[in-house]
């Protein structure tokens, strides 16, 4: 932990230890699989909400995962998936749809004639609205633009209904279609999954871990700061921080979620008050609960910062405002 860290706790009366996780989370972001994954997450908030979707259902991706991004979605109020629809009062057939894996994601003005209505629509980016009702394609269009920026390795699971004879192959031939024993054709299915296992301490027990290291490397080059650290007075263990921050004296606290829950917070709240310059609760995929936002407010007053999901790409710029 750097000393001037160190040095601005004990001047509040605490010290602070490194829990263990930290080595996992500062091994895990020298490899090269983390700066694809880093890429990815931060494309878009989006990203970030369905990757969360998939770590909490495994990797596999059901109707589970479809049902969790979508709430996750419509909680946060955005979605990688935009339309447009034909302006005729009693048409609104749809007339484009586009994803965030589209070159041309990005909506421009330009007129579109209705298949059913034949109405001619002039249509501006304000004319397409969020889609909330993701499909199963929609989902798998998303991940293989994570798989080409490497952050999903794709596997292709195999069955014969005939022989039930199953396979698991990374890579497609007219073999790979056919069943070796009976010759029949098989049923494939397609696996999203991460492609290295020095991140599987960062996802294991859905715990989070993952968004914490992700904070933590948005911010790591601008300023003072330690993940993981255990604050005491004297041989007692108050807290745990998920980020530590230190800037001309002043000490910063960030508690990462990975969930909307966050109550837990509530009863270290005291401590907090005590310790920190700064709160900051920063959410990954879902909005954190108003009551409990208000509660915290009321505890903490300016001390406290919310970051929502689709604000998480600011914290840097967040941390040295409210450190200055």
């Amino acid at each position: 932990m750097k000393s001037t860290i160190l040095s601005t706790l004990q001047s509040k009366g605490f010290s602070g230890i490194i829990r263990k996780n930290n080595q996992k989370i500062e091994k895990f972001d020298v490899t090269d699989y983390a700066q694809k994954l880093f890429t990815f997450l931060r494309k878009d908030v989006t990203c970030r909400v369905a990757f969360s979707a998939l770590l909490k259902t495994n990797f596999f991706n059901n109707d589970k995962v479809l049902k969790n991004v979508n709430e996750s979605l419509k909680n946060i109020g955005t979605s990688f998936v935009r339309k447009a629809i034909c302006q005729a009062q009693r048409c609104h057939t749809q007339l484009e749809r586009l994803n965030l894996a589209d070159e041309d994601f990005e909506p421009t003005s330009k007129h579109m004639n209705c298949n059913k209505c034949s109405q001619r629509n002039e249509l501006s980016p304000d004319n397409y609205a969020q889609d909330f009702g993701i499909t199963q394609n929609d989902l798998m269009k998303l991940l293989h633009f994570g798989f080409r920026m490497g952050a999903f390795q794709v596997n292709y699971h195999t069955a014969c209904f005939k022989c039930s004879k199953a396979t698991y192959v990374t890579k497609f031939n007219e073999a790979s279609f056919t069943c070796s024993k009976c010759k029949k054709l098989k049923f494939v299915t397609t696996e999203y999954i991460v492609p290295d296992a020095s991140v599987d301490n960062l996802i294991e027990n859905k715990l989070g871990r993952w968004f914490e290291w992700y904070c933590w490397k948005l911010i790591k080059n601008g300023i003072n700061c330690q993940p993981n650290v255990i604050v005491k007075k004297g041989n007692q263990e108050v807290l745990e921080a998920d980020i530590l921050l230190e800037k001309d004296g002043k000490i910063g606290l960030i508690e990462c979620k990975d969930r909307e829950d966050c109550s837990d917070i509530l009863a270290k709240l005291p401590d907090i008050k005590r310790i920190a310059n700064v709160f900051i609760l920063v959410s990954a995929s879902s909005r954190a609960e108003n009551k409990v936002l208000a509660a915290i407010k009321a505890k903490l007053g300016n001390k406290f910062v919310w970051v929502s999901p689709e604000k998480v790409h600011e914290l840097n710029t967040i941390v040295h405002s409210k450190l200055n």
